[in-house]
């Protein structure tokens, strides 16, 4: 914690050190405010950080639908899938790892890259691509969520509706967050 941190480096502040020894009365009442003045700003970054997140990601599902027509079927085809599993040609990562990066970071541009890539790249027809055959039906597959409900979500959040229910939001944040990474978000 942030606090304990500023509160260790002032006690070993010579002028603290003074004020403590020399003015025990006036050093009471003053490191009880910094202590509170430090945790009620730790905790105003925290939320404040949070909503910088959750409105990162709403930006990005929103330029992906104004920028990238189909992005949420080519999101959850098998070709698509398999695309990202190759390796990067100059980071030696696959692209599927720096589309994750780009995802937490809310980059929307470099996103919407892999989609364009990945539609110029291939040939195959992307209207299909929600279609299963027999061998799908044998095998069900993970759940899938739908873009709207993620921005609902998302616009829930920012209206405070998860308030007192950190537990509940940190769940269904987890949730959209592996479906993303699994391509499950239609």
């Amino acid at each position: 914690m942030e606090t304990n941190k500023i509160l260790d480096s002032l006690e070993n502040d010579p002028d603290i050190q003074f004020l403590k020894n020399e003015y025990p009365d006036v050093w009471r009442p003053v490191g009880k405010a910094i202590t509170e003045v430090a945790t009620n700003a730790e905790k105003r970054i925290e939320v404040l950080s949070e909503k910088v997140e959750r409105q990162g990601k709403q930006r990005l599902y929103d330029d992906l639908d104004r920028n990238v027509e189909n992005w949420e079927v080519i999101n959850v085809s098998p070709e698509f899938g398999q695309w990202l599993e190759q390796e990067h040609s100059y980071s030696g990562f696959t692209r599927k790892q720096l589309l994750l990066s780009a995802y937490q970071n809310h980059d929307s541009e470099i996103v919407q890259n892999f989609f364009d890539d990945f539609k110029k790249e291939t040939a195959s027809n992307m209207g299909n691509a929600n279609q299963h055959s027999d061998r799908d039906r044998d095998n069900p597959q993970p759940e899938l969520i739908k873009s709207s409900e993620v921005k609902k979500f998302y616009e829930d959040v920012q209206r405070g509706r998860y308030v007192g229910a950190e537990e509940a939001r940190q769940g269904e944040e987890a949730r959209i967050e592996k479906a993303v990474i699994e391509g499950r978000i239609v």
